[in-house]
């Protein structure tokens, strides 16, 4: 099959992590109780790679998608239209934020591209208040994925992908755990959480949405993060101010 121009799969660049003092569910001020779908994209299906194509920046894409389906008001014949006052994210925006964190990690060069793990990543973008706050979510906890999800338009997952995935992307088909083909460790990649239904999940990734089954979802994610404003926060049920306490006396701590 051809690969259409828009779907073309970029690089990957995440590894596994986690922050036990940042679990979201020790903060929580109120039940998660999600409608049965969702759906925070308003219809936007070109979200941009923002260097995802030369660099495995997919986290740093991730979080900019983000902050835009945050921001989003609503898409006409395509063109979206964002709050007064939102600066949409540039690749070369995305790529600097990315080659200063690979910095600040210790790694070498004006352009380091050693990819990221979501828990310094998050840190850092926070340090530089970027995002007002972050956590990590239970992928098993379905009903506070879907809470987050929908308050804070996005969630950030980590996933091992199968080694038909990018071929599946390419295709437009879902991606799915079907004839033996399993997540891959080396495989690692960032995508964005925007849409569920009782068939699956929607994700932003290289810049289009890919939708998967239910039984890859279980399979292939790994770690997963909600991260926005305060008013996200209070939105999917979480004390704030608990939340940047506990960021702020970590100092960054992670578990990898």
């Amino acid at each position: 099959m051809t690969t259409p121009a828009q779907r073309v799969p970029g690089l990957r660049g995440v590894r596994e992590s986690h922050a036990p003092h940042l679990l979201l569910s020790q903060f929580r001020t109120a039940a998660a109780s999600p409608p049965p779908s969702g759906d925070v994209t308003k219809g936007l299906t070109a979200w941009g790679m923002l260097g995802n194509t030369t660099y495995g920046d997919c986290g740093p894409a991730a979080t900019e998608h983000g902050r835009m389906a945050e921001a989003l008001v609503s898409v006409t014949g395509g063109a979206p239209t964002y709050e007064a006052g939102f600066v949409p994210p540039t690749t070369a925006g995305t790529e600097s934020l990315y080659f200063a964190y690979g910095r600040a990690m210790g790694e070498h060069g004006t352009q380091p591209d050693q990819g990221v793990t979501n828990a310094t990543w998050l840190h850092y973008i926070f340090g530089q208040r970027v995002i007002e706050w972050y956590g990590e979510l239970r992928p098993s906890d379905q009903d506070e994925m879907r809470t987050a999800m929908l308050a804070c338009c996005g969630v950030l997952v980590a996933v091992e992908l199968t080694s038909n995935a990018e071929t599946q992307f390419a295709d437009g088909e879902p991606w799915t755990i079907t004839g033996g083909k399993q997540p891959t460790p080396t495989l690692g990649h960032d995508i964005l959480w925007v849409a569920y239904g009782p068939t699956g999940d929607t994700f932003v990734t290289w810049g289009a949405l890919q939708k998967a089954a239910v039984d890859w979802d279980a399979a292939c994610i790994t770690d997963a993060w909600a991260f926005g404003t305060q008013q996200d926060a209070e939105r999917a049920g979480y004390d704030f101010p608990a939340i940047v306490a506990a960021i702020n006396a970590a100092g960054g701590s992670v578990v990898q």
